[in-house]
Protein backbone atom coordinates (compact mmCIF):
# COMPACT_ATOMS: atom_id res chain seq x y z
CA UNK A 1 0.00 0.00 0.00
CA UNK A 2 2.84 2.77 0.65
CA UNK A 3 4.54 1.95 -2.39
CA UNK A 4 0.53 2.91 -4.13
CA UNK A 5 0.87 6.22 -2.10
CA UNK A 6 4.49 6.82 -3.15
CA UNK A 7 3.48 6.05 -6.85
CA UNK A 8 0.48 8.79 -6.61
CA UNK A 9 2.60 11.00 -4.98
CA UNK A 10 5.38 11.21 -7.60
CA UNK A 11 2.51 11.45 -9.93
CA UNK A 12 0.99 14.12 -8.58
CA UNK A 13 4.04 16.10 -8.50
CA UNK A 14 5.13 15.87 -11.68
CA UNK A 15 1.57 16.60 -13.28
CA UNK A 16 1.44 19.79 -11.77
CA UNK A 17 4.73 21.72 -12.93
CA UNK A 18 3.64 19.83 -16.60
CA UNK A 19 -0.34 21.55 -16.49
CA UNK A 20 1.45 24.62 -15.53
CA UNK A 21 3.90 25.02 -18.49
CA UNK A 22 1.44 24.19 -21.25
CA UNK A 23 -1.43 26.92 -19.92
CA UNK A 24 -1.66 29.95 -21.77
CA UNK A 25 0.57 31.51 -19.32
CA UNK A 26 -0.05 35.44 -19.83
CA UNK A 27 -1.38 35.49 -23.01
CA UNK A 28 -4.76 36.48 -23.82
CA UNK A 29 -5.96 33.62 -25.93
CA UNK A 30 -9.65 35.45 -26.27
CA UNK A 31 -7.69 38.46 -27.98
CA UNK A 32 -6.07 39.48 -30.50
CA UNK A 33 -3.61 42.60 -31.45
CA UNK A 34 -2.71 42.93 -35.15
CA UNK A 35 0.56 44.65 -36.90
CA UNK A 36 -0.55 44.80 -40.30
CA UNK A 37 2.60 46.32 -41.73
CA UNK A 38 5.99 45.30 -39.39
CA UNK A 39 9.64 44.82 -40.31
CA UNK A 40 10.94 41.39 -39.47
CA UNK A 41 14.15 42.28 -37.76
CA UNK A 42 14.90 38.07 -36.61
CA UNK A 43 13.74 34.91 -35.43
CA UNK A 44 15.11 32.38 -33.06
CA UNK A 45 14.41 28.90 -33.69
CA UNK A 46 14.65 27.40 -30.27
CA UNK A 47 13.05 24.48 -27.88
CA UNK A 48 10.75 25.09 -25.92
CA UNK A 49 9.45 27.72 -27.83
CA UNK A 50 10.82 29.96 -30.87
CA UNK A 51 10.85 33.51 -30.99
CA UNK A 52 10.04 35.94 -34.02
CA UNK A 53 11.18 39.64 -33.64
CA UNK A 54 10.14 42.56 -35.73
CA UNK A 55 9.82 46.22 -35.64
CA UNK A 56 6.68 48.15 -35.69
CA UNK A 57 6.57 51.74 -37.29
CA UNK A 58 3.79 54.05 -35.36
CA UNK A 59 1.82 56.75 -37.02
CA UNK A 60 4.20 58.94 -35.29
CA UNK A 61 7.42 57.76 -36.56
CA UNK A 62 8.38 56.17 -33.37
CA UNK A 63 9.76 52.82 -34.05
CA UNK A 64 8.73 50.00 -31.40
CA UNK A 65 10.26 46.63 -30.77
CA UNK A 66 8.27 43.89 -30.51
CA UNK A 67 8.74 39.77 -30.21
CA UNK A 68 6.13 36.81 -31.20
CA UNK A 69 6.44 33.61 -29.00
CA UNK A 70 5.48 30.53 -31.58
CA UNK A 71 5.77 26.97 -31.50
CA UNK A 72 8.99 24.40 -30.89
CA UNK A 73 11.10 24.27 -33.30
CA UNK A 74 10.37 21.03 -34.42
CA UNK A 75 6.89 21.89 -34.53
CA UNK A 76 7.94 24.49 -37.14
CA UNK A 77 10.86 22.15 -38.82
CA UNK A 78 7.94 19.60 -39.58
CA UNK A 79 6.02 21.94 -41.05
CA UNK A 80 8.81 23.17 -43.24
CA UNK A 81 9.79 26.33 -41.46
CA UNK A 82 13.40 27.40 -41.68
CA UNK A 83 15.33 30.01 -40.49
CA UNK A 84 15.34 31.03 -44.56
CA UNK A 85 12.37 32.04 -44.49
CA UNK A 86 12.68 34.70 -41.95
CA UNK A 87 14.87 37.40 -43.57
CA UNK A 88 15.79 40.51 -41.97
CA UNK A 89 14.03 43.42 -43.63
CA UNK A 90 11.18 41.39 -44.95
CA UNK A 91 7.88 43.45 -44.45
CA UNK A 92 5.23 40.75 -42.70
CA UNK A 93 1.96 41.27 -40.75
CA UNK A 94 1.06 39.46 -38.16
CA UNK A 95 -2.03 38.77 -35.99
CA UNK A 96 -1.46 37.41 -32.49
CA UNK A 97 -2.45 36.89 -29.06
CA UNK A 98 -1.17 39.71 -26.73
CA UNK A 99 1.05 39.25 -23.45
CA UNK A 100 -0.91 40.33 -20.40
CA UNK A 101 2.28 41.90 -19.15
CA UNK A 102 4.08 43.04 -21.57
CA UNK A 103 2.49 45.15 -24.14
CA UNK A 104 5.49 44.26 -26.96
CA UNK A 105 5.04 40.71 -26.67
CA UNK A 106 2.75 38.35 -28.34
CA UNK A 107 1.75 34.59 -29.36
CA UNK A 108 1.67 34.20 -32.90
CA UNK A 109 -1.32 33.12 -34.67
CA UNK A 110 -1.26 34.71 -38.42
CA UNK A 111 2.27 35.58 -40.15
CA UNK A 112 1.87 36.82 -43.90
CA UNK A 113 4.66 37.61 -45.91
Amino acid sequence: MRHVVYASVTGLAFAVPAAAHHGPGTFDLRSSVSYPVATLTGVDMINPHSWLYFEVTGADGKVTKHRCEMRSVHTLRRSGWTEDLFPAGEQIAIEASPDRADPNSCYLQTIRF
